[in-house]
C-alpha cells in the first residue's frame, strides 16, 4: 500500500463552462498494482476543488498531508454530491493509520534511495573541471567560415585584376579592395584559439 495523487493541477473541468479554470486535487491509498483500494465501494481517496490559486496549499501533498487531509475533509463536508467524499476521507484516514508504520518504512527506504542517486550526482559534479564550456572549435569554425567567405572575394578581385591595365584607375581601385580583403583576412586569423582552456 502506497500514497498516490492522482490529480494535482488546474483546468477547465465544466463542459458547460470550458473557459472557467478550477483547480483539481486528488490523492488515494493504492495497492501493488496501483489500484486504488475500496471498501464496500467506497474509494480510500481525499479529494478537493476549488479556485485555481488554492493551487499552493497543494503542492507539496505528502510533505503536508496533515493540511491536506484537513482541506479535502472540510470540502467533503460542505460539497455536495453523489459522491460520498467524507466516506472516502474516513477510509483514507482509517486506513492510513492503520497501515502507517509499513507504509512509513517504504516510503523512508524510497526517499533514502533517491537520496542516494542525487549524491551521486551531486558528487559527480564536484568532480567536474571546468563549469563553463570550451568555445575553442566555435570560435575557430566562425572565423574559417568568415576568411572563406573573404576569400572568394579575394579570388575574384584578382581574377579582375589581371583582366586590367596596371596603371587604370580601375586596376587602382581593385588593387585596394584587394589589401582590403587581404588585410581583413589577417585581422581575423589573430582571433583564432590556439589553445583550449
Amino acid at each position: 500500500m502506497e500514497l498516490r495523487v492522482i490529480n494535482n493541477h488546474v483546468g477547465s473541468f465544466n463542459l458547460l463552462a470550458p473557459s472557467q479554470k478550477t483547480f483539481k486535487f486528488s490523492m488515494a491509498l493504492v495497492d501493488d498494482k496501483r489500484n486504488i483500494i475500496e471498501a464496500d465501494g467506497v474509494k480510500a481517496m481525499i479529494s478537493y476543488s476549488g479556485d485555481p490559486e488554492d493551487e499552493y496549499m497543494f503542492e507539496q501533498p505528502t510533505e503536508n498531508l496533515h493540511d491536506v487531509f484537513v482541506e479535502c475533509f472540510e470540502y467533503a463536508d460542505r460539497v455536495w454530491s453523489t459522491i460520498d467524499y467524507k466516506g472516502q476521507c474516513l477510509l483514507f484516514a482509517k486506513l492510513y493509520m492503520e497501515n502507517y508504520d509499513e507504509m512509513d518504512n517504504e516510503a523512508v527506504a524510497k526517499h533514502k534511495e533517491e537520496t542516494q542517486k542525487k549524491i551521486a550526482k551531486l558528487q559527480k559534479e564536484l568532480e567536474w573541471n571546468t563549469v563553463l564550456p570550451d568555445l575553442t572549435e566555435s570560435i575557430n569554425s566562425a572565423i574559417d567560415a568568415k576568411i572563406a567567405k573573404v576569400k572568394k572575394s579575394v579570388a575574384f578581385k584578382e581574377k579582375e585584376l589581371s583582366e586590367l591595365k596596371e596603371d587604370s584607375e580601375s586596376y587602382t581601385k581593385a588593387k585596394k579592395y584587394l589589401d582590403d580583403y587581404n588585410a581583413e583576412i589577417e585581422k581575423y586569423k589573430q582571433y583564432y584559439v590556439v589553445e583550449a582552456f
